[in-house]
């Protein structure tokens, strides 16, 4: 399989303040308790050759100051898997198309580990393959550090036991 190099450049706003653009695919964060969106931003990804498309992704904040959306790309697999503050997905950049859209408490992070990424939210761990299948989840209450380890990632919380967490099935 070749891999597809990526170049993404993010725009982040107050909802409604895209630049009008209608964008190849927009996806929406879940409903927050009857309330709107307050946040948009445009991710527009290059290829190697140049050709681009473009994202939408509108989410909730609900606080003046945010991280922003959070993306990594996996080249080997095409896949764009993003964060926002409460919930995160994967999309497959071949199709342009939404593979996984996941609600959670809070979205802290994401990181690529050798044949798997992890995602870490407020109370769970999820490892997930290269193209967003899930692999592994635990159980977690307010992660404070995780560390590679023999079998998978160690997962050290502030208010319970530490988890490892499998990065193969």
């Amino acid at each position: 399989m070749a891999h597809t190099r990526y170049t993404l450049t993010v725009e982040e706003g107050e909802f409604g303040d895209a630049s009008g653009e209608l964008p190849d695919l927009c996806i929406a964060d879940f409903e927050q308790d009857g309330r709107s969106c307050d946040r948009t931003t445009m991710i527009r990804v290059a290829d190697a050759r140049g050709a681009g498309t473009s994202i939408r992704i509108d989410w909730f904040s609900m606080r003046s100051i945010d991280p922003g959306v959070q993306t990594l790309t996996i080249s080997a697999t095409n896949m764009l898997f993003f964060g926002a503050r409460y919930f995160w997905g994967v999309i497959d950049l071949g199709s342009l198309t939404v593979v996984r859209r996941e609600k959670c408490d809070e979205f802290f992070s994401f990181e690529q580990f050798p044949g798997a990424v992890v995602i870490i939210t407020e109370y769970q761990a999820q490892s997930l393959s290269f193209s967003g299948e899930s692999i592994h989840a635990v159980d977690i209450d307010v992660p404070a550090h995780y560390t590679l380890v023999d079998g998978g990632v160690k997962i050290l919380c502030l208010h319970s036991d530490p988890e490892i967490l499998k990065l193969k099935k």
